[in-house]
């Protein structure tokens, strides 16, 4: 008889308690605060253009809010306010001319890679002011605009005989990057009897007119430029590769406008 009080005891108690932990965890709880977020960003900002625009939406969650400051900074530097916002969603167009304005620099002192930062702070909601650990950053480049169809003539070629020509498609991959159609300018065709196959990984890139090659080709081989002259609509390129050929293409516009002053 005894035992049988005991063991019911027990089994009250942990009824009890399992329940008390269930009623806990199902407590309401209220989380305070709002968090300003940025999202759709586009653009950079040009090293030679000063009405270059970057941009971005702002978007909240969380408690409703009031207002907020828009704080900018270069290169680790204080940030400063940009500009205060009253009203959300919103959408934010800052020109690089307006983006350097206060910070003590000019484009002579900023070198192509860095960056502008822009941060959230002294966001206003009910119950409090708060700074926001989100931020984006505008990158300093320079636009290119290198797409297009050329004629070529291509002499001194790996396996020697007379200029070949033809015409090539330089075709935009992404900012400041090129896929070319023919890297060999019309040489594969007479030395290896048809063109490639593929050019693999190649591509060009193209910052603020230096131009490199990027990637490997097909098999494995990187290729560089011995040399680059601008000549008005003519862009004269020596080119090699790992694997030892090599040639001088000269590259003519098509759309009457000269080439602008690319080197390597």
């Amino acid at each position: 008889m005894k035992k049988i009080s005991l063991f019911t005891l027990v089994a009250l108690l942990f009824v009890t308690v399992f329940m008390g932990c269930e009623e806990e965890d199902t407590f309401p709880f209220e989380t305070t605060g709002g968090v300003v977020e940025f999202t759709n960003v586009d653009g950079f900002y040009d090293k030679n253009d000063l009405t270059s625009s970057f941009g971005f939406d702002l978007t909240s969650l969380g408690e409703s809010i009031s207002s907020f400051d828009i704080l900018k900074s270069y290169d680790g530097g204080t940030p400063i306010l940009q500009t205060s916002v009253s009203q959300l969603p919103a959408t934010i167009n800052i020109t690089f001319e307006e983006a350097l304005s206060g910070l003590g620099i000019t484009t002579d002192s900023i070198d192509i890679g860095d960056k502008i930062i822009f941060s959230i702070a002294n966001v206003q909601t009910a119950s409090g002011s708060y700074d926001s650990a989100n931020s984006i950053a505008a990158d300093v480049s320079c636009l290119s605009n290198l797409a297009g169809t050329y004629n070529f003539s291509t002499v001194d070629y790996f396996c020697d005989g007379d200029a070949v020509t033809g015409q090539v498609n330089w075709t935009e991959a992404g900012p400041g990057l090129y896929e070319i159609d023919d890297w060999g300018y019309g040489s594969y065709q007479v030395c290896y009897g048809n063109p490639a196959a593929g050019w693999g990984m190649l591509q060009l890139k193209d910052v603020c007119n230096e131009i490199t090659i990027e990637g490997t080709d097909a098999y494995g081989d990187s290729w560089s430029f011995t040399s680059i002259t601008v000549d008005g609509a003519d862009l004269i390129l020596g080119w090699t590769n790992t694997y030892g050929e090599a040639a001088e293409s000269t590259l003519t516009r098509t759309d009457g406008t000269e080439w602008p002053p690319l080197y390597q």
